[in-house]
């Protein structure tokens, strides 16, 4: 639930917290932020993806547990802390440098893009604001909206709808770095899954197997054509 990108969100935060308070302590700051998300009851993730509780919640909970495991209880410090985790956001929300390319390729292409992510709305929505990116897509399936995740292929039906596609069309592509979500859900979509592995992560015996595999979305380049 809580992934890299928001835990360099937490670090911006510790830091420019105690840049504007002296009496905060950063270290002792991030040590309650991450005791925090580790007490979440496990049902946290599960709700954060359907939807039954939002990002603003999650962070809301986030921030008035670790402000009170590390001993700072002002009453204000909570809003401040706040609005300086949406700056963060904001900040660290934003495309690899591969995306541009990939979007205008699909636009001259005339081959529409639809998006399906698993997390609440407000939490995904946001990350597409802030990478500047949202009017890319002809739809948007997103979890939290919808009720069920990745990698049931019924989350694919609003993306496959937007594009004028259906389930077991081969000719439909889904994007993703997840094999347990991205490639499982698309192949049992019937759709052609394709496993943007930027790290170069090795795949395990029993993990989904995609049909191609690439490192960048560059890869991806030569394979379109205009509809």
């Amino acid at each position: 639930m809580i992934g890299d990108a928001w835990l360099r969100v937490h670090e911006d935060v510790c830091t420019e917290l105690a840049a504007a308070e002296p009496a905060i302590d950063p270290s002792t700051l991030r040590r309650a932020v991450t005791a925090t998300i580790d007490g979440f009851p496990a049902h946290y993730g599960d709700d954060w993806t359907l939807g039954r509780l939002s990002g603003a919640a999650i962070a809301h909970h986030i921030w008035v547990g670790a402000l009170d495991v590390a001993g700072y209880r002002d009453a204000g410090l909570l809003d401040t802390v706040l609005q300086l985790e949406q700056r963060a956001a904001a900040r660290q929300f934003t495309a690899f440098d591969d995306v541009a390319g990939l979007r205008d390729a699909t636009t001259a292409a005339g081959i529409p893009v639809a998006l399906v992510t698993n997390g609440a709305s407000d939490s995904q929505r946001g990350k597409l604001a802030a990478a500047g990116i949202t009017s890319w897509f002809a739809g948007l399936a997103i979890s939290g909206e919808l009720g069920v995740a990745k990698p049931n292929p019924a989350v694919f039906a609003p993306a496959l709808a937007a594009v004028d596609a259906s389930a077991g069309d081969r000719g439909v592509w889904h994007v993703g770095d997840n094999l347990a979500a991205d490639v499982a859900g698309a192949n049992a979509a019937g759709i052609t899954s394709v496993w943007l592995n930027r790290a170069g992560a090795a795949r395990g015996v029993d993990d989904a197997v995609p049909a191609l595999e690439v490192t960048g979305l560059t890869a991806l380049l030569p394979h379109l054509s205009p509809t």
